[in-house]
């Protein structure tokens, strides 16, 4: 083992005479990291974002057969006794902690770029902060049943034009005044909020998409679903919040993790490939050195290990400049396709690390068996 960081120390040593060979390497490692993890912080900004649109003690109720909200259609009658059903929980004053839902969509405008896009407009139950709690009204007020009024999250009130409070924003039936702005962090701010009897006016709808219940805990919820079950008449599904949107937009996160891995996966056998010859060069000029340290009695593994040091210190290096620069360049930073911000948490940082690292020792491994495996008498009549 001494014998081994004596080798090490010798080889890292002189790493300042192989300074180019060396930066080759570092900026291919940081290349690596630093776009797997500018990719990876696409996937992992979606999922940060849908935390507050899931929690076990909610419930998603379409109707029979239906895909997802667009396509479903639930009577006022069948909404009225959704909410009667077993496992709903209740508020203070006794009614259930539940809302119905309509779908809509309108053109906006984003503010840097003034380019149209479409944004969701919600029609929902005035009760739809005790529905979810962590949503809170940060600027403004909540909007009143029955006027044409709107509230708006956080995200697009910063991002998209006509979102301040007292905008005007253009529906189907003219104007709507924006009187309060919400924020519950993620992609749940991605709305406009009205009340829905109002909206489904405007929007020429007689039925609700959904309605999203609060239950009592986690576990009432099999014997809500079953009651829903139970009753013909209602000819409805219900899942749980958690399990709607890993179904509804589960396959987006998945693409983007798959192309996070396709595209690291190339440039880090590109990396492998590059490093493993540079590697290769060094030992070449280094086979006396090599030679002279065999015949006074280190053994191969000193020899690898010093090798194996060498790759795994330069690519630290490059990993560690290509996460920051990543961090610095992509996280908070608004994903305009998605409606969510990118993120580079430490759990995504820490295994672009590992696996940069892995890089590192993959590109050395051959080198270094090389070097262990060169006959010392042939080496010692290299120059």
């Amino acid at each position: 083992m001494q014998a081994a960081f004596a080798v090490i120390a010798m080889n890292l040593s002189a790493m300042r005479g192989r300074i180019v060979a060396s930066a080759v390497v570092v900026v291919a490692i940081l290349a690596l990291a630093g776009i797997t993890t500018s990719i990876l912080s696409v996937a992992a900004g979606f999922m940060g974002s849908q935390a507050q649109m899931k929690s076990p003690d909610r419930a998603m109720v379409l109707s029979a057969s239906a895909p997802n909200e667009n396509q479903s259609s639930i009577s006022r009658a069948a909404a009225l006794k959704i909410g009667d059903l077993p496992g709903v929980k209740r508020g203070a004053d006794g009614k259930p902690i539940m809302t119905t839902e309509i779908v809509g969509n309108i053109p906006v405008n984003i503010r840097e770029t003034n380019r149209e896009r479409g944004f969701a407009v919600r029609g929902v139950n005035v009760g739809v902060m005790d529905l979810r709690p962590a949503y809170k009204i940060v600027e403004g007020r909540m909007f009143q049943p029955g006027l044409r009024e709107l509230i708006v999250g956080k995200g697009p009130h910063e991002t998209l034009m006509n979102m301040n409070i007292g905008d005007k924003v253009r529906l189907p039936d003219g104007q709507w005044t924006v009187v309060g702005v919400f924020a519950c962090g993620g992609r749940c701010e991605w709305r406009l909020y009205g009340d829905i009897d109002t909206l489904m006016t405007t929007f020429r709808k007689t039925s609700y998409n959904s309605v999203v219940v609060r239950l009592e805990n986690a576990d009432a919820f099999a014997a809500f679903k079953a009651a829903l079950g139970a009753d013909p008449t209602l000819q409805v599904t219900a899942e749980r919040e958690p399990d709607y949107w890993e179904r509804f937009e589960g396959p987006q996160y998945h693409f983007y993790q798959v192309i996070g891995f396709v595209v690291g996966g190339i440039i880090g056998l590109g990396v492998i490939f590059a490093s493993a010859n540079m590697m290769y060069a060094a030992v070449s000029r280094r086979v006396l050195e090599i030679a002279t340290l065999r015949a006074l009695g280190f053994g191969t593994g000193a020899v690898i290990a010093s090798v194996i040091a060498e790759a795994v210190i330069l690519a630290a290096i490059g990993a560690v400049g290509g996460i920051f620069i990543a961090w610095l360049a992509c996280d908070n930073v608004w994903y305009m396709g998605g409606n969510f911000n990118l993120a580079v948490p430490a759990k995504l940082a820490a295994a672009s690390l590992a696996a940069t690292l892995g890089v590192g020792v993959l590109a050395a491994l051959f080198p270094a068996i090389r070097a262990a495996r060169l006959p010392v008498a042939a080496a010692l009549q290299m120059r």
